[in-house]
């Protein structure tokens, strides 16, 4: 197996970034995307909190129905 150049990859992201490629899903939370900018594939997202404070609710709503509804209404943008 060849060596990954990890730095050549991350140039090629940033590039497609800075072309609009990069765009993802929205997650249906608008103050949230100042700081996370909508659903990457191949990203990690780690969701913490007290019991009961509603991480599942919000990680159902974020990365599963709100997405989800956006692609069936937005079908051709993706397909």
């Amino acid at each position: 197996m060849g060596k990954i150049n990890y730095w050549k990859r991350l140039r090629e992201d940033i590039n497609r970034g800075l072309k609009g490629y990069n765009v993802g899903l929205p997650n249906g939370f608008d103050r949230l995307n100042d700081y996370v900018t909508n659903i990457q594939q191949r990203t990690y997202y780690t969701i913490g909190g007290a019991t009961g404070t509603g991480k599942t609710a919000f990680v159902d709503s974020a990365f599963l129905f709100y997405p989800y509804d956006y692609l069936q209404n937005n079908e051709s943008i993706y397909s």
